[in-house]
């Protein structure tokens, strides 16, 4: 794994057929390095591979020693070098097209209008005379073309919004998640496009899809894109899901997938689906999870199976409805929470986690890195579902100053 991601420290825990060893950035291990000590990885190495090449040196000298089975990212920027290694040495992997299209939007945007899928007005920016050149008078989107996390998304209103977004936008950090050396961003302008949105999670096996789940998903508003909400299975009916699908199989065929597990984002905008951009890789905000105990299939063991060319039995099972709703507090410093009892006490929380300490001033919730915490849910159906989410927020009261 380049990369390390803690969301599949439940599949290799009860897979002993499975020996997981990480490559990571220096200075991401050096910022917490308790995480890398964890007794599910077997061995950490370490190399460079946000926008730089020493990880596949130091991967292929590791390689030689002991050979892989599966390489697989666990953070969307060592997606590339990941599949890169994967290719070079035979193994599984979404294939050349799927991996740059997935981590590029503006490739994903070319590919997508070749195959006819509905998807916002768009054009590459390299400066604000750019953005300005782009806007006609209605909403759009300025984002980056290689980022994650909704780092640096924003929606601009009007053309006068537009330096000081861009401005935002191409200063937007991640703090300790990238590394301090000077990576080149790409940026991009879009048309805003309004309406409900959804994600398609899909797992494919040489060509064939072999599972699909559409999550329900809410963003902050506003100037922000910030996800703070799913629930997975979306409440759509047969209609709305063969349409939805269709376009999925349609991206999935025109990018040249290959193998692998992919996270596509779409609009629902006078009843067509919209593309919003697609990860060739499992999401996050407990998506997997969320899937895992509402269906049965753990995306996380599917993704290693379909890259180790093993065909996964994935036999859906709807057995319930499972969300996570992402904390809002009010702007302020944080004082204290009260009511979690209610998280603590709920029959249907499986998992809750406060981000915040006293003291601490509340984020901007600009991007995925600045949320607040968030509370996970297990019901039979999903008026239980919107019941007790009801309920809890009633009972939580964020005290900030």
């Amino acid at each position: 794994m380049i990369g390390l991601n803690g969301g599949f420290r439940h599949m290799v825990s009860k897979r002993p057929d499975l020996e997981l060893c990480v490559l990571e950035e220096a200075e991401i291990i050096e910022a917490n390095p308790t995480a890398f000590k964890a007794p599910w990885i077997k061995e950490v190495r370490v190399g460079a591979y946000q926008q730089c090449d020493e990880a596949a040196q130091v991967a292929r000298a590791w390689h030689a020693d002991a050979p892989f089975d599966v390489v697989l990212p666990g953070m969307e920027y060592a997606v590339r070098p990941a599949y890169g290694l994967a290719r070079e040495w035979g193994l599984g992997e979404p294939g050349d097209g799927a991996t740059r299209a997935c981590t590029d939007k503006l490739l994903l945007r070319q590919v997508a209008r070749a195959a006819g899928v509905a998807q916002p007005r768009y054009a590459e920016a390299a400066s604000v005379d750019d953005a300005k050149a782009f806007f006609e008078g209605r909403p759009i989107v300025l984002k980056p073309s290689n980022r994650r996390a909704s780092v640096g998304v924003i929606r601009v209103d009007t053309i006068d919004e537009i330096k000081s977004a861009w401005r935002e936008m191409t200063t937007a950090g991640e703090g300790f998640r990238t590394v301090g050396r000077e990576l080149a961003w790409r940026y991009q302008c879009e048309e805003y496009i309004d309406g409900p949105e959804i994600s398609v999670e899909s797992v494919v096996f040489r060509g064939e899809v072999l599972f699909e789940n559409i999550t329900a998903k809410r963003t902050v508003g506003g100037r922000y894109f910030t996800e703070i909400g799913h629930v997975t299975p979306a409440p759509v009916d047969d209609r709305q899901r063969r349409l939805i699908l269709d376009k999925v199989h349609r991206l999935l065929t025109a990018m040249d997938v290959v193998s692998g597990v992919f996270h596509s984002e779409w609009r629902i905008s006078d009843g067509v689906p919209h593309l919003v951009e697609c990860a060739a890789r499992p999401p996050g905000d407990l998506i997997p999870e969320l899937i895992r105990r509402s269906q049965g299939v753990d995306l996380y063991e599917a993704f290693v199976d379909v890259l180790a060319g093993q065909r996964p039995a994935l036999r859906t099972n709807l057995r319930s409805v499972t969300a996570v709703q992402f904390f809002r507090p009010p702007a302020g410093k944080f004082v204290e929470l009260r009511g979690e009892e209610a998280l603590r006490n709920s029959p249907y929380v499986f998992d809750y986690e406060v981000n915040l300490q006293s003291g601490q001033q509340v984020p901007d919730f600009s991007n995925s890195w600045q949320r607040a915490g968030y509370f996970a849910l297990e019901c039979p159906d999903g008026a239980v579902l919107a019941s007790e989410i009801e309920v809890l927020n009633r009972g939580l009261e964020f005290i900030v100053e």
